[in-house]
């Protein structure tokens, strides 16, 4: 992940400097296009302006010599040789200007005028009359020509100056285009492959965390990661099986004072801050008792690690691991065996030879070791049953059992059967009591007749579940004995089963689920997702089977006790998982911790209703390998 993570500002970077190479490309060319348009232009305006000045000065040095010919003293005479010089100096600096009007025509008037108009300027006033033959040739003939021609020319620039508006125009569109094109190139051939990459990426980091996430949940070590005060901000599911303590409590908390006895505590922090500021080194190992949550001190051996990140160097992270230091017994001594304990007036010798009347209908088999437990022991208890392993203990009710599910839980009760149920009794109870072994069959196959029609689905992708409830739907539809009822009470079952597999599962190591309820994705290689329908006789089964072994006990049975309490129409309150045992006439969840979950729901077909007054025979079947202390946390 942390070469993902130093790969993806290269790339990022690559992709960048070609996608501000071709920016800069368009905006050149469109720049020097608007730039030659705009310098002719202005080269056409100054032309026109040039033609329009040199008509004016014209006809300032034409007034000019017919005003020096009327004029009646030497002042006004002077005046007007002065406004005719100045007249033909800025003439002719304007006719050689560059970039002046260049035709030949013109020039020739030009210089006859220019000419005439000195030779009249160099005229004494008395000597020039109105009548003067040159100064009537001038005005009459020279003049007339000399504007026209001048005219003519600047008619001429002006319409090169609308033709090349024109252009101008058209070179906009073309600059459009060629903006347009570059931005259709960057995002094709840069920014589409770019998102791509950035996506794919994504997507692996993304499957990485969920991969590393399941390591460290299934890892049988104790793992911790502490911030740089000490805090907790990282414990597995092995660590909060094994302290007693869940991830809510102990997050956020100090690990020395949370885990370490008073007398190791001062030796263990020197040692972290010594690691973490670097002067004792990055890896090491030690030996020291952990508090339990009920004050019990486990042996332990720590290995911790400082983690640096891998820009600066500093410390990110103090990751500590621990597995049990077991103590060395001397040859041929045994550890005494764990003696069971009920707090209850029925004796302990009784339930475990198992003469009680729900001995009757129990052959002898492997369900011999099942302690089964009346209503009337557990109400009688006095405190939680305690140190037996949750899965050799068999709940009996008498007659349902919606008051006890908020203490199955605590009371390490995974397994409730009722005593009187038809349908359990045609299951048989040796193989219901039988089923905390597992076999090599999944259990729908293990719980049907022998002689039974099985379907089996995958799903791919998240869009798949309404594909595959058709399927199941059109299998179970061509049995023409199927009841409505029981049929509706299977899709829907279906529907939360499939929703739970696919948003609810999927959960990091802080709980936490991966994916927004909704959420459309393809489903990962390791994230598979499996249905199986089952017709045999007069049973009916479906199972569903993901690959997250995230459902605990705890989870469950706080679902189904507030769910009876405040109803089926609360669905934050994981009303769902109560729906599917409402709905079934007998349901087995079977989980591996963080590796499998396998939930699987009968229905018993004679009766062709689904009777919602009648509890359903239930088993929560949790193989952990570490069962002390059992002690789950669990959040809705």
């Amino acid at each position: 992940m942390q070469d993902i993570f130093r790969r993806v500002p290269g790339r990022l970077l690559q992709h960048s400097m070609q996608v501000l190479y071709v920016l800069g490309g368009a905006v050149t060319i469109a720049y020097l296009m608007m730039a030659f348009g705009i310098r002719d232009q202005q080269g056409n305006l100054a032309r026109v302006k040039a033609s329009a000045e040199q008509a004016e000065t014209v006809q300032t040095i034409n007034l000019g010599l017919i005003r020096k010919a009327i004029a009646d003293d030497s002042n006004a005479a002077f005046a007007s040789d002065e406004k005719i010089l100045g007249g033909l100096d800025r003439l002719e600096q304007a006719h050689a200007a560059p970039g002046a009007n260049r035709n030949k025509s013109l020039d020739t008037l030009l210089k006859d005028y220019t000419a005439a108009a000195k030779k009249l300027q160099k005229i004494p006033a008395q000597q020039l009359s109105s009548h003067h033959p040159e100064l009537s040739q001038l005005l009459d003939s020279l003049s007339p020509r000399l504007l026209q021609e001048m005219r003519s020319v600047g008619s001429l620039h002006l319409r090169q100056s609308e033709s090349m508006l024109g252009d101008t125009a058209n070179k906009q569109h073309w600059m459009f285009a060629v903006s347009l094109g570059s931005l259709v190139m960057i995002g094709v051939l840069l920014l589409q492959p770019l998102l791509k990459q950035l996506q794919e990426s994504a997507l692996r980091m993304r499957q990485e965390k969920i991969l590393a996430d399941k390591v460290i949940d299934t890892a049988q070590v104790h793992i911790f990661g502490l911030d740089a005060d000490g805090n907790v901000v990282l414990a597995n599911r092995h660590a909060e099986l094994h302290s007693g303590w869940g991830g809510d409590e102990i997050k956020g908390c100090g690990f020395f004072e949370r885990f370490i006895p008073a007398d190791r505590r001062h030796e263990l922090q020197t040692l972290f801050n010594g690691m973490m500021s670097g002067a004792i080194g990055t890896r090491a190992q030690i030996e020291a008792p952990m508090l339990v949550s009920s004050g019990k001190k486990m042996p332990m051996v720590w290995e911790m690690t400082v983690i640096e990140e891998p820009a600066s160097g500093k410390p990110a992270m103090f990751l500590i691991t621990a597995s049990e230091a077991f103590e060395r017994k001397p040859a041929g001594e045994r550890p005494a065996a764990k003696v069971l304990q009920f707090n209850a007036r029925m004796s302990e010798e009784v339930l475990a030879a198992g003469d009680d009347p729900l001995n009757r209908g129990i052959g002898n088999s492997e369900a011999g070791n099942i302690i089964r437990m009346p209503e009337s022991l557990y109400c009688r208890s006095e405190s939680p049953v305690a140190q037996a392993a949750k899965d050799t203990i068999a709940f009996f009710t008498e007659d349902g059992y919606s008051g006890f599910p908020g203490h199955f839980d605590q009371d390490r009760i995974c397994r409730i059967l009722p005593r009187h149920n038809e349908f359990c009794n045609k299951l048989g109870w040796n193989r219901l009591l039988n089923q905390h072994n597992e076999s090599l069959d999944d259990d729908l196959y293990a719980l049907m007749p022998g002689k039974s029609e099985y379907r089996h689905f995958e799903l791919k992708h998240t869009d798949h579940d309404t594909s595959v409830a058709e399927s199941v739907y059109a299998w179970l539809r061509e049995k023409d004995n199927l009841s409505n009822d029981i049929l509706d009470a299977l899709l829907a079952v279906l529907d939360e089963m499939i929703e739970n597999s696919l948003y609810s599962a999927p959960r990091d190591s802080s709980g936490m689920p991966y994916y927004a309820k909704g959420e459309a994705r393809e489903l990962s290689t390791f994230e598979e997702i499996s249905v199986d329908v089952a017709r045999g006789g007069d049973i009916l089964g479906l199972m569903i089977t993901d690959y997250w072994g995230t459902l605990t006990p705890g989870i469950f049975f706080k679902s189904l006790a507030q769910a009876m309490e405040e109803g089926i129409e609360a669905r934050e309150n994981g009303a769902g998982l109560y729906m599917i045992w409402l709905l079934s006439d007998y349901l087995q969840i079977r989980v591996h911790p963080q590796k499998c979950t396998q939930v699987t729901v009968l229905w018993d077909l004679n009766g062709g209703f689904i009777d919602r007054n009648v509890d359903a025979g239930l088993q929560f079947l949790y193989h952990n390998d570490y069962e002390a202390p059992y002690q789950m946390r669990a959040k809705i």
